[in-house]
């Protein structure tokens, strides 16, 4: 509800305050002393018109129109410096054409808050179709029409959708038909993948397999390599035997050599050459042939000593092969044989 209106240089109006009644505010007086500008001054701060300058007094620079209300103060001001709104305080500039919101808000005014001098009596010149809309707008029924005519589209919206879902549906269904059986290919799949899975595992086990026999036939190979080591065994105990016998022909040797230095020392045979005797030449062949069998003893030591290295390194690898391989057919075979698939302790492959 309007509480006053102040004009301050609008049209013949340089200064005027206009105080209101609750209810309805009738405004009379002569004619040609402002009645109509105090509703054009109303009208100018609700709707921003007229526009220009051509309702600023003509002794005036600017215009200002000011309205209070139970919900606050809306002025339209328009001079050399502010052309805009000042609502409860705070300005609003370059608006344009256009009313803010603010505006509406303090001043909750309409068309139907303003009968202007030539203006026909309210209603009774209107047809029964815009008096119901006045009414309405008077129950604030318009908005209840607006929202039911909404409605009622959304309504219509919603039908049309539910007719083509359910003609889609329909037409699902239809298809749906073709693929009688789908279940039972379904199963077939899972089937598939399941025995898909199964050849990965064979396969992952085949190649583990692989590998394994690789690295034993290696293995073999190299005990094969060391087939000559019992002969080299055999060897080694003739020279053994050998060895003894010439460990005791040296000690005569070592006798027999202290001897011949001593005669070679003796003063009196200095300078005389010793004939040569049976007895000493067979002694100095038995010397190098001493000398030659421990090179070859020595040698055949060596190489008994190496094979026997190479035996044992042989026959660790052979174990680890062993065990890597009763454990791959234990922990991935489940203890079956790797070609005939029967249990491994039947040993019947």
């Amino acid at each position: 509800m309007i509480k006053n209106v102040h004009i301050r240089n609008f049209q013949c109006h340089k200064e005027k305050t206009l105080e209101t009644n609750p209810g309805i505010t009738y405004v009379t007086g002569s004619s040609d002393t402002g009645k109509s500008a105090i509703i054009r001054a109303v009208e100018w701060v609700r709707t921003n018109r007229p526009s220009g300058t051509s309702h600023i007094n003509r002794d005036a620079t600017g215009a200002s129109v000011k309205i209070e209300t139970e919900r606050g103060s809306a002025q339209r001001i328009r001079n050399n410096k502010v052309n805009g709104y000042r609502v409860n305080g705070t300005t609003y500039k370059a608006v344009g054409g256009k009313v803010p919101d603010e505006v509406h808000e303090v001043l909750n005014l309409t068309d139907l808050n303003v009968q202007r001098q030539h203006d026909p009596p309210f209603l009774l010149t209107l047809s029964p179709g815009e008096i119901g809309r006045r009414l309405n707008q008077f129950a604030d029924l318009e908005e209840a029409d607006r929202v039911l005519s909404e409605l009622n589209s959304d309504v219509r919206k919603v039908q049309s959708t539910i007719r083509r879902l359910d003609d889609e549906i329909g037409t699902l269904k239809t298809d749906l038909e073709g693929f009688h059986g789908i279940e039972e290919i379904g199963g077939r799949v899972e089937g598939a993948k399941q025995i898909d899975n199964r050849i990965s595992t064979h396969q992952q086990n085949e190649s583990r397999l692989t590998d394994l026999i690789n690295r034993t036939v290696s293995r073999k190979r190299s005990l094969d390599a060391l087939s000559p080591l019992s002969e080299a065994e055999e060897q080694q105990a003739n020279l053994s035997h050998t060895r003894t016998q010439f460990e005791a022909t040296g000690k005569q040797i070592e006798r027999l050599g202290t001897l011949i230095k001593r005669l070679e020392n003796v003063s009196e045979w200095r300078d005389v050459e010793l004939p040569e005797t049976t007895q000493s030449s067979q002694i100095k062949e038995q010397v190098v042939e001493r000398s030659a069998l421990e090179k070859r003893l020595q040698t055949l030591i060596t190489n008994v000593e190496s094979a026997q290295e190479r035996l044992e390194n042989a026959e660790e690898d052979f174990k680890q092969a062993e065990v890597d391989y009763n454990k791959f057919v234990t922990d991935e075979l489940g203890g079956k044989c790797p070609t005939c698939g029967k249990p491994m302790e039947e040993d019947e492959c």
